[in-house]
C-alpha cells in the first residue's frame, strides 16, 4: 500500500529517530485497512491517507452532505464544491451560483461603469480584456 520511495523515506526516518524499521516495513506488506486494524489493536492512532477522489467519495463526506454537485462549463459531469461549512438555523447559507470562467463577465461589469459596446469591443481587440 506503500510506495518504495515512501517506505524508504519512512525507515530513514525511523533510522534517525532510532526506532526500529522492521514495523514499518511488516506493515508496507499490508492492504490499508490491515494497516489501520493493527494500528488501531496496538492503540496507535491511525488513519489511511486518502486521494482527493477518495476523500470527495468517502461515506462520511457523502453523508454529512459536505459537498454539493455543481455543473460547470467545460466538465463531463458535475463538480463537488464545498458546501458553507457553517449550517446555522436562521440563516443557512447556500451556494446558489457557480464561479464564473475568466471573462465570463467582463461585458457586464464594463457596462455598469459606462462602457458602450465599442469601447468594449476595441478593449478586446487591445487583448485588454
Amino acid at each position: 500500500w506503500c510506495a518504495e520511495r515512501t517506505v524508504q523515506e519512512a525507515v530513514d526516518t525511523l533510522g534517525k529517530a532510532q526506532i526500529p524499521a522492521a514495523p514499518v516495513l511488516r506493515l508496507a506488506e499490508r492492504t490499508v485497512q490491515e494497516a489501520v486494524d493493527t494500528l488501531g489493536k496496538a492503540q496507535i492512532p491511525a488513519a489511511p491517507v486518502l486521494s482527493p477522489q477518495a476523500a470527495l467519495d468517502h461515506p462520511h463526506v457523502r453523508a454529512g452532505g459536505f459537498m454539493q454537485e455543481m455543473d460547470y462549463p467545460g466538465l463531463p459531469r458535475p463538480a463537488p464544491i464545498s458546501r458553507v461549512a457553517l449550517k446555522l438555523s436562521r440563516t443557512p447559507g447556500e451556494i446558489h451560483h457557480r464561479a464564473p470562467v475568466l471573462g465570463e463577465h467582463t461585458q457586464d461589469v464594463l457596462g455598469s461603469l459606462g462602457y458602450d459596446e465599442a469601447a468594449i469591443a476595441a478593449l478586446r481587440e487591445k487583448g485588454v480584456v
